[in-house]
């Protein structure tokens, strides 16, 4: 296939259509996983919000006791965070709305699972201060020192959390990083099969044709003594051979 132009002609097209392929598998495949790292970050985020929403709750509850709405509310909040949390750190089924589930994949960068397990160490303290609260009923003094610890735990609870978005988010940046370095890679592989299929035109196909046309023009006008060169074994090549029998027969 080497041998003629059009086989070096083939391969050089098939070679830019591969390249052109994997161009937009690759960045179809990063723009699916920029929007899944999207939704992970959002998700991450959320659970700050989470936080700051059941001390708050616990803060009604130490209020109105004996109202069950904050309760309700409290331990909705806390379903959904603890679900959540296990989702981002192992994978599964996380709520994302309240008519929609998402699922998850497992985290697998180190720093992300070392921060999701600090952030579990202390979601468990956290926890049990909080299932006092729901189990507290009116007048009991342990209401009021558990939604004390609630509030002095929630805040180096949400710092965590912060340190484990970001982390989430220099995962997600890495990615996109890389994403670059292939497009480019992809687009100086593409410059480089574009000027190598221009020299191999100019070498094989145009520079030749030049050659012969100023040939046969010689040969038009009665000059046959010089013999016509060759071109190797190719399309161009056979053509040169095919002016140099002319040549001869004319010169015999």
């Amino acid at each position: 296939m080497l041998s003629s132009v059009r086989g070096r002609l083939i391969l050089l097209f098939l070679g830019f259509l591969l390249l052109v392929t994997g161009s937009v598998i690759a960045t179809e495949v990063g723009l699916q996983t920029t929007a899944q790292d999207a939704l992970i970050i959002n998700l991450a985020g959320r659970q700050r919000m989470l936080l700051q929403a059941m001390t708050r709750h616990a803060l009604e509850i130490e209020k109105h006791p004996h109202e069950q709405l904050h309760r309700d509310s409290l331990a909705e909040a806390a379903s959904a965070f603890e679900t959540t949390l296990q989702a981002l750190t192992d994978g599964g089924p996380a709520p994302y709305t309240s008519d929609r589930i998402v699922t998850l994949p497992s985290a697998r960068d180190p720093q992300v699972r070392n921060r999701l397990g600090v952030v579990k160490q202390r979601w468990a303290v956290f926890k049990s201060e909080m299932n006092t609260v729901l189990e507290a009923s009116e007048g009991d003094p342990a209401l009021s020192e558990a939604v004390a610890a609630m509030e002095r735990q929630s805040l180096p609870l949400v710092a965590t959390m912060d340190q484990a978005v970001r982390a989430f988010e220099q995962v997600a940046t890495a990615k996109v990083r890389r994403l670059r370095v292939m497009q480019a890679i992809f687009l100086i592989g593409a410059v480089f099969l574009v000027l190598l299929g221009y020299g191999i035109s100019s070498r094989t196909i145009i520079y030749p044709l030049q050659h012969l046309q100023q040939v046969a023009h010689r040969i038009g006008g009665g000059d046959l003594e010089k013999p016509v060169p060759s071109f190797g074994p190719d399309e161009v090549g056979a053509l040169a051979q095919s002016l140099e029998t002319m040549r001869q027969q004319l010169y015999t």
